[in-house]
């Protein structure tokens, strides 16, 4: 039934389009089709390779472009940019297909009535700022008319309700972006209207410099930024990063469990094998800790031989459940050299504690776990809580 509804939508904006098209159409100049032809292909390649933010947005070229089309060269640009890119991305990326088909039609609807609003703006009013207000109205009228397609085809492809789309769309950040996005378009059209063509190619080359720049630069900031979080040898987070963690998750008043674990007899591996032997087998047990908790789970180096993992809304039950198999695979995993070891194999210890159950504070937490890790140290390869 969901797919009927989504066919039907699909069929009823392909005819929206069509209509529009033959009731809107205009002739074009061979100068209309080097603009329409020239806009299309910097709006592919941005589709294709979008500028990427830091937060993991996107920024695209659509809708500054076909702001600066409607405006300079008439609605029947629009229409002929937004068919010509979706037959490239249909052609680059054909198995998205359907989406880009509608992504077209979307963006032509509310670029078209976008447009009728921004000369209706234009042409009837004579103040100073008119332009400025003809392009707040037409921001406005596109980004509500994509608002409504967008989750309109949602909720019958997903069966999503619209409450619970909307407030996605009001964000502040997704506004932000958008009109972000929509400054671009203005400085577009000054740029193309008093440089042409060949200043809205310098304009896209510049801004796509940028874009590089940017992408190395949050390139380098995350390289650094990781190096500040992670240990560099396990690639776990670290002992500061921990604490910070711990002392947020605690002031929110988050339900969650501490495990500190020891890896026994350390330093009898390290005098027997030697320390790269050591740290390769600082890897391997970050490696089985990692694959025995969840996405939610922040494991960390303590320091030396000690890991934590910090376990948000994880009570105690559960938690020592968690502690016991990572113990297990500990010990049930055949490392280099485990046979010279007591036991015949490689062990740890874990102690566990849990807020607010056991203590109130991040001092309090680590203290309980660490007298738990210390019962358990007595006899090696337990978990103590």
């Amino acid at each position: 039934m969901q797919n009927k509804k989504l066919k039907l939508y699909h069929y009823s904006y392909c005819t929206i389009f069509a209509v529009m098209f033959l009731y809107l159409y205009e002739p074009v100049s061979a100068y209309g089709w080097l603009v329409i032809i020239t806009f299309s292909l910097v709006a592919t390649v941005y589709d294709l390779r979008p500028i990427v933010l830091h937060s993991g947005d996107n920024l695209t070229l659509a809708t500054p472009l076909l702001f600066t089309a409607g405006v300079l060269y008439g609605v029947s640009t629009i229409f002929f940019i937004n068919l010509l890119v979706t037959i490239l991305l249909m052609f680059f990326v054909p198995k998205k297909w359907f989406i880009h088909i509608f992504n077209g039609v979307q963006y032509t609807i509310s670029g078209v009535i976008g447009l009728w609003v921004y000369k209706l703006i234009e042409s009837n009013f004579t103040f100073e700022w008119n332009e400025l207000v003809a392009f707040a109205g037409f921001s406005i009228v596109f980004y509500i008319m994509n608002v409504l397609l967008l989750t309109t085809f949602i909720h019958f492809q997903d069966g999503r309700e619209y409450r619970e789309m909307f407030p996605i769309f009001m964000e502040k950040k997704t506004i932000i972006i958008y009109f972000t996005t929509l400054a671009i378009g203005l400085l577009m059209v000054t740029v193309v209207k008093h440089e042409g063509l060949v200043g809205f190619l310098v304009f896209c080359l510049i801004l796509f410099g940028l874009t590089l720049t940017y992408r190395s630069f949050y390139s380098m900031f995350d390289h650094f930024k990781s190096l500040s979080e992670k240990d560099e040898l396990t690639r776990l987070y670290n002992h500061r990063y921990f604490q910070e963690y711990l002392e947020k998750v605690i002031e929110q008043g988050q339900k969650v469990s501490l495990l500190i674990i020891d890896l026994d007899h350390f330093k009898k591996y390290n005098d027997t094998f030697g320390h790269p032997k050591g740290d390769v087998l600082l890897r391997d047990i970050a490696n089985i800790i990692k694959q025995n908790i969840s996405e939610s789970a922040i494991a960390s180096r303590y320091g030396g031989e000690e890991f934590t993992v910090i376990l948000p809304d994880v009570d105690k039950k559960s938690a020592v459940a968690i502690a016991e198999r990572i113990r297990v695979a500990v010990a049930s995993h055949q490392f280099e050299g485990s046979e010279q070891m007591p036991y015949k194999c490689i062990t740890v210890s874990i102690g566990v504690s849990v807020f607010p159950e056991m203590s109130m504070t991040r001092e309090g937490l680590i203290d309980l776990a660490d007298q738990a890790l210390y019962t358990s140290k007595n006899t090696r390869n337990k978990v103590s809580y």
